[in-house]
């Protein structure tokens, strides 16, 4: 990739109080603040919930770098390969969820941990095994841990600071998984299939603030909304790796070229869950531009 890639940026955004249906679903107000001065490759940035630090990783998903931007201070969370690919903050923005992974005589081991910001505390909620092909995810409230592997799913309980239990109560938990390319609800001991098999394969699946609604691209295919009240299915067009603004009504996420070997370009887009208002938030910009995450704020991204 080209070394323009290797700064983060905060894009300012601006908002206009006319129906939604007839705006763009955001617009770009001025020239994109470089946050980080491109010394070290550092990509894929996620906001925390509470908006005062980004998480991001470095080239090919090794280690979790958290930087509070008020202060420029930098914490090196960890240096694990793969701790990049895929981590969650929790809700309280205390603690990162992700799946490291390590090479022994040519096999890759995979185990899922837990990092607390605050006591620097690491939790390994699993063994180092292999065919770990699912990343685990939070559970409502961060009350628990799931993850879906060749093992079935499997469900964390994180009691008090940092006790976990293999086996909790699931009642009231909302649990989203893909399993054989179609898309399951597990309630109450009970796995419930929500939409039917589409074809192809789910990818980036990222659940809605307000708990509603999950989008999703398919490989090789275009990104989706889906309603989990009303099982509605929303096709966006072409889109890759959505993320939500914080009032659940829009998606902002990236479109990417390539030649066959490397990216050549991508813009940021942002879109309406209806699929109107598609703007390109980055265009006749000189960098390429992927893995938005919108502020929690709503306000950049």
């Amino acid at each position: 990739m080209q070394r323009q890639m290797l700064a983060i940026f905060m894009l300012l955004l601006l908002f206009q109080t006319i129906p939604l249906e007839a705006q763009p679903a955001a617009t770009a107000n001025g020239e994109p603040v470089a946050l980080t001065d491109g010394a070290l490759y550092l990509m894929s940035p996620k906001w925390s919930p509470d908006g005062e630090k980004i998480a991001m990783t470095e080239a090919n998903y090794v280690g979790i770098w958290v930087l509070e931007p008020a202060t420029n201070d930098y914490l090196q969370v960890t240096d694990e390969v793969g701790a990049g690919f895929g981590f969650q903050w929790s809700n309280d923005s205390r603690r990162i969820l992700c799946r490291v992974s390590k090479f022994e005589k040519g096999r890759r081991y995979n185990a899922v941990k837990l990092f607390d910001l605050q006591t620097g505390q690491v939790q390994q909620l699993t063994e180092y095994r292999t065919l770990m092909t699912g990343l685990p995810q939070w559970a409502e409230n961060d009350a628990g841990v799931y993850l879906h592997s060749n093992k079935g799913l499997e469900i964390f309980e994180v009691k008090g600071k940092g006790v976990v239990s293999a086996k909790p109560k699931l009642r009231q938990r909302k649990v989203l998984y893909v399993d054989d390319n179609a898309l399951y609800h597990f309630e109450n001991q009970l796995k419930k299939r929500i939409v039917k098999k589409l074809d192809g394969i789910y990818l980036n699946t990222t659940l809605s603030p307000d708990g509603g609604k999950l989008a999703f691209e398919l490989y090789a295919g275009n990104m989706y909304v889906l309603d989990l009240e009303t099982n509605e299915l929303t096709d966006l067009g072409e889109g890759n790796h959505p993320g939500w603004a914080p009032d659940s009504k829009r998606l902002v996420y990236m479109i990417v070229r390539d030649d066959g070997h490397d990216i050549t370009e991508s813009d940021i887009y942002a879109i309406n869950i209806d699929g109107s208002g598609k703007t390109n938030l980055t265009q006749n910009r000189e960098q390429i531009q992927m893995h938005p995450s919108w502020s929690p704020d709503g306000l950049s991204l």
